[in-house]
């Protein structure tokens, strides 16, 4: 690329990243739905000393846990700003980052950087629509260690392999299906370019440097509270292929996805790229689209595991592309590519805007909430028209960002994550209650030991049905499909129904 050409690209690349950041930054309502889940664990991390809080006595600092490098600078942000703004930034900075290091990555494998614009949009699709932060956050990380493994794959050295093998045990403490994601890939690259099957030993040998943290983060969470389940379910078969536009979009419509789709390849298409002999570079993405299309929805615990790989999808093809030779016409498709962008980067912003009047006045039924009491969320209508995912599933762990207090059905319930709950301290909740609130049963589950109900219903919630008796809750606050109750018989006087 010319000197001139570069400058173009970069400022290309500037206009439609500062575009690319107005989903994340032009609504009051971030509609991501484990988001909640993520800032509750941060707000109980800067409030942990905090005696009024109370936090030490029900929970426990889990500190071998592969999130800490997102929680730990969103830690760091919140030391500046409110949390939500932390990972707003957070966010800004990995779906920038990730087109970032694309770009960076095609201009050494010899592919065009303009091809990088329309990850940009395809950064806003389901795994960052389900608020998998963690996840999307290591995406940049694994996908800026391929190019030295690109590189110790044909030129290994002592070195360069050490270097690889640090750089996949760092991704521990990222995400732990980064780093296992990062291996499979980086050992099929290296398997592809290895002359012999001893030559792939001695190149592949490095990565076994990473074996040891993710091993015994799985032994130490065997034994801990919420322990992995023993559960393996697969959904999808052959649907799984043409569900792949709204999983790389998160375009609630097939067909509106399918077009989605459909405008970047077609303008990627227009700038005649050529498909490289080198196999290689066909590793990351023949790892990837096996993973999305063959491996199970559910494993050991982690939802959604298969589609959540979605996010390397385009990043990973575009690495096995070579730039074609320059025609009359080339800039112009260049700019076509960014168009598109654009163009899709509107469908986010129509999106995120249709979900935040879907979630309006959540903020001032929880600003009527008393803080440092107890909440359960019942999620009675918890989809939207403008999501294929569940963007207010886990709502009402904002009670729990918001200061001190507690929200459920919480993650510390779950045994990955940082801040979980001590042994014997979690209250009894059926499982997927968030899906299921209907199995809520007052007497079974501990309905006296909540201050507040929370709940997202279309129409006036049956309270006398959630309480199993008249009288046990009374109204506190409601907008527009949010209905706040209080427990009577824990005080908390309530205030008129709006």
């Amino acid at each position: 690329m010319s000197e001139r050409g570069a400058q173009s690209f970069w400022i290309a690349f500037a206009a439609v990243s500062l575009v690319a950041l107005a989903p994340l930054w032009s609504v009051d309502f971030l509609p991501l739905t484990d988001l909640p889940q993520h800032e509750a664990q941060v707000s109980m991390l800067r409030q942990w000393r905090d005696p009024e809080c109370g936090y030490p006595i029900d929970f426990e600092i889990r500190w071998f846990s592969p999130y800490w490098l997102t929680y730990a600078l969103a830690w760091a942000l919140a030391g500046l700003f409110e949390i939500p703004v932390a990972f707003r930034i957070l966010l800004s900075a990995t779906v920038v980052g990730t087109a970032w290091v694309t770009a960076r990555r095609l201009r050494e494998l010899g592919g065009d950087p303009w091809w990088a614009l329309a990850c940009l949009p395809l950064a806003y699709g389901s795994p960052t629509s389900w608020g998998f932060v963690s996840f999307v956050v290591a995406a940049p990380f694994v996908l800026l260690l391929l190019g030295p493994g690109f590189r110790h794959a044909r030129s290994p050295t002592v070195r360069s392999g050490l270097a690889l093998g640090l750089g996949c045990a760092a991704l521990f403490y990222v995400h732990v299906l980064a780093l296992l994601f990062a291996g499979l890939v980086l050992t099929a690259i290296i398997a592809a370019a290895a002359p012999s099957p001893r030559a792939f030993l001695a190149r592949a040998a490095p990565l076994a440097l990473a074996l040891p943290l993710p091993l015994a983060w799985w032994w130490q969470a065997s034994g801990a509270v919420g322990a992995p389940i023993g559960r393996v379910l697969w959904l999808g078969g052959l649907s799984r292929l043409t569900e792949l536009p709204i999983l790389l979009t998160a375009v609630p419509d097939a067909r509106l996805a399918a077009l989605a789709l459909a405008l970047p390849l077609l303008a990627l298409a227009a700038t005649r790229p050529r498909a490289t002999r080198e196999l290689a570079r066909w590793a990351p993405f023949a790892v990837t689209a096996a993973i999305v299309l063959a491996a199970p929805n559910f494993l050991f615990g982690t939802a959604y595991l298969a589609p959540r790989f979605a996010i390397f999808l385009a990043p990973t093809l575009l690495f096995a592309l070579d730039r074609g030779p320059e025609r009359a016409g080339s800039r112009r498709a260049r700019w076509a590519v960014a168009a598109t962008a654009l163009a899709l980067l509107a469908v986010v912003e129509i999106r995120f805007l249709g979900m935040a009047r879907e979630g309006a006045g959540l903020a001032e039924v929880l600003a009527a909430a008393p803080p440092g009491r107890r909440l359960l969320y019942l999620a009675f209508d918890r989809g939207s028209r403008w999501s294929p995912e569940a963007p207010f599933l886990h709502s009402g762990m904002r009670y729990a960002a918001r200061g001190c207090g507690v929200a459920e059905r919480s993650f510390a319930r779950e045994f990955q994550l940082p801040v979980g709950y001590r042994p014997g301290r979690a209250t009894p909740l059926p499982r997927l209650l968030e899906y299921m609130p209907h199995r809520f049963r007052w007497d079974e589950h501990g309905g006296d030991g909540y201050d507040l109900f929370l709940m997202r219903s279309a129409a006036e919630p049956n309270v006398v049905k959630v309480a199993g008796a008249a009288g046990r809750l009374a109204p506190l606050a409601h907008a527009g499909r949010w209905w706040l109750y209080v427990n009577a018989a824990r005080g908390a006087a309530p205030a008129p129904v709006p």
